[in-house]
């Protein structure tokens, strides 16, 4: 800093004091009488010493401008390399964002497939659901034993029919409940429940335990959100006796949907 201060003293004050008294010098100088005088000598000194200092001053900006033009390259050349950087790492971005959405796209078409092998319409697939599904159809697979199959022979399943879910409750009777040797049977429904998901199985005094959880389990794995497993009001009527209910309760809206274990472990007494 002090030299840069020394520079602007001789740049603004003592080249101009220099230029100045060379003028004043030149007009008042006689050059037969005073060439030799000391005065002179001290003049041409300083315009010599002025015309050094121009020129050292020259070179030190062209140096100076020198190092700042190699400096903007290299500052261009980092810009370059940088954007270059950028461009490469969107390229890979762009290449793993396309592996992730075709192995997205890969899960997505199997849990569609997974989910339809269960009977879960699409519009109801949810990995939750699916998770249930799956373990439903284990579970079932354990149940299905000849001995209960045959019994099934004499339970009759009546189910209501509505708008809402027509669809997945009948692909439920007729693809798993039927093979499993159930009488079907449709009946009519409360017309004020018509607007409530199906979420409610009952059956009768004779009905095995085995077959409520078939039914049960047939219903969870295809989807269905059951929030109600009770005995029917009248179970030991004996034109009831061996039925099973499915159907609405608007009162289990708001109960927790069971889950696999839970219907596996349910007390299902009469």
């Amino acid at each position: 800093m002090p030299f840069c201060r020394s520079r602007r003293v001789l740049d603004y004050f003592f080249l101009p004091g220099i230029g100045l008294a060379i003028g004043l010098w030149g007009l008042f100088f006689d050059a037969r009488k005073n060439l030799h005088s000391i005065g002179t000598t001290a003049l041409i000194a300083m315009m010599a010493a002025s015309a050094l200092y121009t020129g050292w001053t020259s070179w030190k900006k062209a140096q100076s401008a020198s190092v700042q033009t190699q400096q903007a390259i290299k500052d261009k050349d980092k810009v370059i390399q940088s954007l270059n950087d950028l461009t490469s790492s969107m390229v890979r971005v762009d290449t793993n964002v396309g592996h992730v959405d075709s192995a997205v796209t890969n899960i997505s078409a199997q849990v569609e497939k997974l989910g339809k092998a269960l009977g879960i319409r699409p519009e109801n697939q949810s990995p939750d659901k699916i998770s249930q599904g799956l373990k439903a159809a284990q579970v079932k697979a354990t149940l299905a034993t000849p001995t209960v199959l045959q019994t099934n022979a004499g339970i009759t399943i009546q189910y209501f029919p509505k708008d809402l879910d027509k669809d997945l409750i009948q692909s439920v009777l007729l693809t798993n409940l039927k093979d499993a040797g159930f009488t079907l049977r449709s009946g009519n429904g409360n017309p004020t429940l018509k607007h409530t998901p199906t979420n409610s199985v009952w059956y009768g005094a004779q009905v095995p335990a085995e077959s409520v959880r078939l039914v049960a389990l047939s219903l969870l794995q295809s989807g269905v959100q059951l929030q109600s497993i009770a005995p029917l009001s009248d179970a030991a009527n004996p034109a009831k006796a061996k039925l099973i209910q499915i159907g609405s309760l608007a009162a289990a809206v708001n109960k927790p949907v069971f889950t696999v274990e839970q219907i596996s472990t349910l007390d299902l007494t009469h």
